[in-house]
């Protein structure tokens, strides 16, 4: 597996390729030692997809809110329409625990965009990246939490 995900990597960020199409993923999974043609049967039937789905709902278990509380910054949420990794339905979740903290700038969702938004929907991400910085140059800063420990 390491080797797969280090020839993903280097596909991605080294050589620019779009690692979402089944050729690409083929062909680097051949250069990895695996069978090109089990592959390619594997992404055209979506096999794994039960196994995703349990590890996902495992995911939407878990409970993040106590990580919140180190967390003293406006946070964006961005979730791509059609993700099927982290569903719409999770980054809600999210958004919806950080805006009980106060801590929700906003929730975008990305139409048409699935889990890479920042590949998908690069221009729209990094606009959004832009208008949080523009204004949290505009806000003071939110106070710390400090953590009182009495003896």
């Amino acid at each position: 597996q390491a080797d797969v995900k280090e020839a993903l990597m280097t596909a991605y960020f080294c050589d620019g390729e779009n690692v979402a199409d089944h050729d690409v993923l083929v062909r680097r999974a051949e250069e990895c030692g695996l069978d090109g043609q089990a592959v390619r049967t594997m992404l055209a039937e979506e096999s794994g997809l039960e196994d995703l789905e349990v590890g996902l709902q495992r995911a939407a278990d878990l409970d993040i809110t106590a990580a919140l509380e180190n967390l003293n910054v406006p946070t964006t949420v961005i979730a791509g329409e059609l993700d099927r990794l982290t569903p719409q339905s999770h980054s809600r979740r999210l958004a919806d625990a950080l805006d009980r903290h106060d801590l929700l700038d906003s929730f975008v969702v990305l139409p048409g965009v699935g889990h890479m938004g920042n590949v998908e929907a690069s221009l729209q991400v990094n606009d959004e990246i832009v208008r949080m910085r523009s204004a949290a140059k505009r806000r003071r800063p939110r106070r710390s939490r400090r953590l009182s420990i009495v003896s």
